[in-house]
């Protein structure tokens, strides 16, 4: 059975696809631009060889892109980096949010728990809402996770790791 789901940017361009093509699962990625990023295949069968643990604590956690210019080296930990990485970070949501139109005519609001894992490639998968608010706001928050760029892996003893992240989404009408 293949069944596809598509996750679009504010304007309109396509931003992933996800295709599902039995235990498989291919992601493609494109820019607000259009150009294609990248596309990368996961798989629900784990060899013996592919297991790699998920951290939930680490030395360094991951963090989102486009703070090189801090200090020398984003894989060096530092609380300016981390500073400028969560006001990325919130930028970025607050930009790529649409609050839908069933949850405004339903005055919904409340926060969506999203977790999904960074992998050490810094590629987002396993997105999962942990608690949800509506369909309506889970799917948009769970949208705004999907569309996010490679962000810079956690590091532990100095080797990237794959590690669980949890974001909150605030929906909040005024």
């Amino acid at each position: 059975k293949l069944s596809k789901v598509k996750y679009y940017h504010n304007n309109k361009r396509l931003g992933a696809e996800v295709t599902f093509k039995g235990d498989k699962k291919v992601v493609k990625r494109w820019d607000e631009e259009g150009a294609f990023l990248y596309d990368t295949e996961f798989s629900d069968q784990i060899k013996d060889t592919e297991i790699d643990s998920i951290y939930n604590v680490t030395e360094q956690l991951p963090s989102f892109p486009g703070c090189k210019e801090v200090k020398d080296d984003p894989t060096t930990p530092n609380d300016e980096h981390m500073d400028c990485s969560n006001q990325k970070l919130f930028k970025y949501i607050s930009y790529q949010t649409i609050y839908p139109l069933t949850a405004i005519e339903l005055s919904l609001q409340g926060r969506v728990f999203v977790q999904f894992v960074v992998d050490k490639k810094g590629m987002i998968k396993d997105v999962n809402v942990i608690r949800g608010v509506h369909q309506a706001l889970d799917n948009e928050a769970v949208r705004v996770i999907m569309l996010m760029p490679k962000w810079n892996p956690g590091m532990q003893k100095g080797k990237a790791v794959n590690c669980r992240f949890t974001l909150p989404f605030k929906f909040e009408l005024k």
